[in-house]
């Protein structure tokens, strides 16, 4: 939105990588020659560098991009709960998702972002800069118990393995869905 915020880290380069510090009120200040630097701001342990001529303009501005991941079930409404993290030098965590979206300020880069839902995890990566939505969405599986005829039959009971047995249910009208 434009707003000043903090914790990053600033470093510019001349000869090597020079700390000027971490942002206080979503600034830090430093005096420098009149020249062109490159600059890098390190937030949420992802970092971003870009080259600014100060005699020109002293202000470098790093803004970051509020990315939004959600969960949708196959229709593609919002649904609850999964767990995010994303990749940065690590995994780091978001939290769950509540009215299936969780959102983070990030640097505008390219993350690696996973969905645990269902005691299962799924990977994906995305330029947030490109597209700040990242989608996650399940798909409605069916499973069904026939007997020799191929007629539905009821009586069973289902599980899925994802780092154990988890329950589905039992089945009514011949089929179960998840």
């Amino acid at each position: 939105t434009g707003g000043l915020m903090d914790t990053g880290t600033v470093q510019y380069y001349s000869g090597g990588w020079r700390d000027i510090g971490s942002t206080s009120g979503g600034q830090v200040t430093k005096e420098l020659l009149p020249l062109t630097y490159p600059f890098s701001m390190t937030y949420g342990f992802a970092r971003q560098e870009k080259s600014q001529n100060i005699a020109t303009n002293p202000t470098v501005i790093f803004q970051t991009t509020k990315v939004t991941i959600e969960l949708r079930d196959s229709a593609g409404a919002l649904m609850d709960t999964g767990t995010v993290q994303y990749y940065s030098g690590g995994w780091r965590d978001i939290g769950s998702t509540s009215g299936g979206q969780v959102i983070k300020e990030l640097l505008p880069l390219a993350y690696t972002f996973s969905m645990t839902y269902g005691f299962a995890r799924q990977e994906k990566s995305q330029n947030v800069l490109a597209n700040p939505t990242v989608v996650f969405q399940t798909t409605n599986v069916t499973i069904q118990l026939k007997d020799s005829t191929g007629g539905l039959m009821d009586g069973g009971t289902v599980q899925y393995y994802s780092g154990g047995w988890r329950d589905i249910g039992s089945t009514s009208g011949g089929q179960v869905t998840k």
